[in-house]
């Protein structure tokens, strides 16, 4: 009997732990079956993928990202409290009629009563706001308070969302309906699970800095439709996203995909070395995928039309670029490239040139947020004739930050009946750098090991 026993125990061991397995994995109700999962991936695509990854899974002033994500599954009842005026009343009743023309699972609605919300929205002052959210030092945080901003705080239950708080602050100088409105729809939509900013997209809802043109686009609809498919259950973890949308999350093996892309590539030294010098100390910074340039200062008509062409030529060379021209501001915005002209007789060369480039750290991926350029001539014949290449210099040097020099100047682009046409190695350098491929934050180390299993031409 014994030696029955001992002999048919490793047969009953490991019949248990195949039935643990079975178990656990139909447990797991945070796993997506394999036909639901195609069917995400044929509805959506790898820009709404990719943007859901770093807006979903990370938090605002969070030091690491988020584990798993999270989501109501009750229809939440918004409260409103504090010193709400009558337009911030009417922009929450605008926000939820708006979420819930999206068609989600769950309805947004005011409660009843003001002690009863699960979301309870807060206006007031920045001390209040402060309190209402429970943060102590706002300066230390890097909030800036002499500005519009609020914040949301959730409580959630094995991923279920179950209660937030918003707290909201508005400047004395923010009197327009319009943009306390978007402070207002911002908050709502992240306290439905969006907690993460990004630098990705000016235009977009979650971008991180101040932006008046900031909207609810389609992508942030998107992402939102997506976080509410009732295939993505409350808790599933960033890990198995990682797993389940591997082929279209550019950073998840970021490595051999961009080595891929590189030998596609056929890159010579030449491009291996400039794209060594694109890096910022170990990490790659690069501007986001919607780049607006602002212009400042004494540019004539034909100065505009020169930075207008050339922005959208250079749109042409990378599907992951799009360069506009900015509206006009009264103060100088802190994103994009700021392009600053002055005219000086007084000065000795003909043209002056000094810039500085502000990388922005506090979300998912790391990026160049803002490049401003000074631009001085002296309105002699020669400043004149430097004019436009110093425009369409600085344009493409901050959208590819290596050293501007004169042999590169010289090479970067021709005139073809009036139209500039970019050589053939700088349109491929920038189309390279902005690639999906080479993602944002990547580590020079890991891009030397690669480069130097290369065959260069």
């Amino acid at each position: 009997m014994l030696r029955g026993y001992i002999c048919i125990f490793p047969d009953v061991r490991m019949f248990i732990v195949a039935l643990l397995a079975i178990i656990s994995c139909s447990s797991d109700k945070t796993s997506i079956q394999g036909e639901d999962l195609a069917v995400l991936k044929q509805k959506y695509g790898a820009r709404t993928v990719n943007y859901f990854y770093e807006t979903v899974f990370h938090e605002d002033f969070a030091r690491k990202n988020n584990d798993n994500l999270l989501k109501w599954t009750d229809d939440p009842t918004i409260a409103i409290k504090g010193r709400a005026s009558r337009m911030d009343t009417a922009s929450v009743r605008e926000v939820i009629a708006e979420i819930d023309a999206l068609g989600l699972p769950v309805k947004c609605r005011l409660a009843q009563a003001p002690d009863s919300g699960a979301i309870q929205i807060f206006f007031g002052n920045v001390g209040e706001v402060a309190s209402f959210i429970g943060f102590e030092d706002l300066d230390a945080m890097g909030v800036d308070t002499s500005s519009s901003f609020g914040f949301a705080k959730p409580e959630s239950y094995e991923g279920r969302l179950i209660k937030a708080r918003v707290g909201i602050y508005f400047s004395p100088n923010d009197t327009t309906a319009a943009s306390r409105r978007e402070v207002v729809l911002e908050e709502i939509v992240q306290t439905l699970g969006i907690f993460g900013d990004s630098y990705s997209y000016p235009s977009s809802l979650f971008f991180q800095n101040w932006n008046p043109q900031k909207r609810f686009t389609d992508l942030d609809k998107q992402v939102l439709r997506l976080l509410y498919e009732p295939a993505i259950l409350p808790n599933y973890s960033r890990l198995s996203f990682e797993t389940d949308f591997a082929d279209n999350l550019y950073a998840v093996n970021s490595n051999e995909k961009l080595q891929k892309y590189l030998q596609n590539s056929s890159l010579n030294s030449q491009m291996a070395r400039d794209l060594d010098e694109i890096f910022s100390g170990d990490l790659l910074l690069k501007h986001p995928k919607e780049v607006n340039v602002f212009l400042f200062g004494a540019f004539s008509r034909r100065d505009s039309v020169t930075i207008a062409e050339a922005s959208s030529e250079l749109s042409k060379l990378s599907p992951n670029l799009k360069i506009a021209i900015g509206l006009h501001h009264a103060s100088e915005p802190d994103h994009g490239i700021v392009i600053c002209l002055e005219e000086n007789r007084k000065q000795e060369p003909a043209v002056l040139q000094n810039g500085e480039t502000i990388a922005g750290k506090s979300c998912m991926y790391p990026k160049i947020i803002k490049s401003k350029i000074l631009l001085s001539f002296n309105l002699s014949d020669r400043s004149e004739g430097l004019r436009q290449q110093s425009l369409v210099n600085s344009l493409y040097f901050s959208l590819v930050p290596i050293k501007m020099t004169k042999s590169r100047i010289d090479e970067l682009y021709t005139l073809t009946n009036g139209r500039i046409s970019f050589s053939r190695h700088y349109a491929d350098l920038l189309r390279i750098v902005y690639a999906n491929e080479l993602v944002d934050g990547y580590d020079r180390r890991e891009f030397l090991k690669i480069k130097s299993n290369l065959a260069l031409l």
